[in-house]
């Protein structure tokens, strides 16, 4: 477990965001039986690239530039259109139309 991941679930487990007991199960999983989703694999990374986001808004100049050119190039991507290549592709599935009440 990365040192400073354990000491994040230390100091979950102390109280200090509030109820310990309503991130336990979370915290548990993770430290306690072996991490079976590999949710902490990424942790090193997150907090690196966190850094470099950092570096990067602290240039606002730069940093209106990229989020603009973000929203604008991902016009492709839309969560109704994914759910529909998921459902199609993945599941299996066809939509379902509502009925319209009186037809």
């Amino acid at each position: 477990l990365d040192p400073l991941l354990k000491r994040v679930f230390e100091t979950i487990r102390s109280g200090t965001f509030g109820d310990a007991g309503q991130f336990s199960a979370l915290v548990d999983s993770i430290v306690d039986h072996g991490d079976y989703y590999l949710v902490s694999d990424d942790f090193k990374s997150y907090i690196d690239t966190q850094g470099l986001i950092d570096q990067s808004y602290a240039k606002q100049e730069e940093w209106v530039t990229k989020t603009i050119l973000s929203v604008a190039r991902m016009g492709f991507f839309s969560s109704d259109r994914c759910i529909d290549e998921y459902a199609e592709m993945i599941w299996n599935i066809e939509p379902l139309k509502p009925e319209v009440n009186g037809a």
